[in-house]
């Protein structure tokens, strides 16, 4: 099965895979996408998971993603159920119980980014003009093997710079921007792509082949642990600047955007104030029947202590983020 995989074919989508007969039933499916979106690390897969739990959307998930070429397939011939349970004894074999960058339980039902399908690097991608179409393909397979009465949630960190074009190819889409300390963000970012070089995920071995060359391409895995080791602050800069480069865009652009289409939430207030928080997104999005004490199980503790070279590096980021931390309670 492990040949199967996007990280093994060093590609993702089939121009002729077991789908192929079947693509004319996407021809009429509509779907109406909610996307997270937020800076990496900034909490957009827990929202996404608590959002998800209600029942009340269709979603992506690590199924969809490794088996995106016969999800048609395995729902007309009901093969569903038989995939899942081998993608999730695969997990196990491979003893991936999270994603590795954090505790997310790993399984074949996981919310996973739409960005693996987007282009070449199968990792960091956002939506474009070269790949709006698959991207569309995508929301269709899954609204066709889903509940097609139920919006679509979706979520790429990478798109959190690119919502203008997004509501310009989907007029109907909606966004729930969620947003977290910079500091914080940065701490998090830099540890997750440490990991990433540096040892074997559930990305590297299934699902990205740019995530397996940076752990097992010798070249590659040394020059981003150089990279991104705490005592050559390179890595880290070019971390912060990208990031903030994110905001700029976010700050410049959401006034772009009708009011009744977006809500911001904070991920520090979805972790004090669970219930108010998630009352404001369901309303927002005219879902006032969920109820938000569900919510406050999903909520545990984590370990924010910062990492030595961006406490060293403290002050620079806090800077480059002025305005955004002016403007969301960060100062």
């Amino acid at each position: 099965m492990t040949e199967q995989m996007p990280a093994d074919m060093g590609r993702f989508r089939l121009e002729d895979g077991p789908d192929s007969p079947y693509l004319d039933r996407l021809r009429d499916v509509d779907f109406t996408p909610v996307f997270i979106l937020g800076l990496h690390r900034s909490g957009t897969s827990i929202l996404y998971k608590m959002m998800r739990s209600t029942g009340r959307f269709n979603g992506v998930t690590t199924y969809h993603v490794t088996h995106y070429n016969e999800l048609l397939r395995n729902h007309v011939e009901e093969e569903q159920r038989r995939a899942k349970r081998e993608l999730n004894e695969l997990l196990r074999q491979e003893n991936h119980r999270d994603r590795g960058i954090d505790n997310l339980e790993m399984n074949a039902d996981l919310p996973l980014e739409y960005a693996f399908l987007l282009g070449k690097n199968y990792l960091f991608n956002q939506l474009n003009e070269s790949n709006i179409d698959v991207f569309v393909e995508l929301c269709k397979k899954i609204q066709y093997i889903g509940d097609r009465a139920k919006p679509l949630l979706l979520k790429n960190p990478w798109d959190f710079a690119n919502f203008m074009f997004i509501k310009q190819r989907l007029p109907r889409a909606r966004f729930v921007f969620i947003h977290r300390d910079p500091l914080a963000v940065i701490n998090s970012s830099i540890r997750a792509l440490r990991t990433l070089v540096s040892q074997d995920t559930v990305y590297s071995e299934l699902i990205s082949p740019l995530a397996r060359d940076a752990v097992n391409n010798p070249v590659l895995s040394r020059v981003g642990r150089t990279l991104l080791h705490p005592d050559f602050p390179l890595g880290l800069a070019i971390v912060v600047e990208h990031r903030a480069s994110y905001i700029r865009y976010y700050l410049d652009n959401v006034g772009r955007l009708d009011d009744d289409t977006y809500v911001n939430v904070r991920y520090e207030d979805l972790c004090s104030t669970t219930e108010d928080t998630m009352k404001t997104i369901f309303d927002h999005l005219d879902m006032d029947d969920v109820d938000p004490g569900r919510f406050n199980a999903f909520i545990e503790p984590r370990d924010l202590s910062l990492s030595r070279d961006v406490a060293r590096l403290q002050g620079y980021i806090e800077k480059r983020f002025a305005r955004y931390r002016a403007v969301f309670g960060y100062d």
